[in-house]
């Protein structure tokens, strides 16, 4: 048993670090969208 609770801690362990970097993806990424999307439009 302690085996399997031991499997899920580690995988929340791996999930927590990955939310951190979604979380600094999409903080990054949502300042560039609207930099790409004004050159997008003179190309449309």
């Amino acid at each position: 048993m302690e085996a399997v609770i031991r499997a899920p801690i580690t995988t929340v362990n791996s999930f927590k670090a990955p939310k951190t970097t979604e979380s600094a993806h999409l903080q990054a990424m949502k300042t560039p969208v609207p930099n790409k999307q004004l050159t997008h439009d003179p190309l449309i």
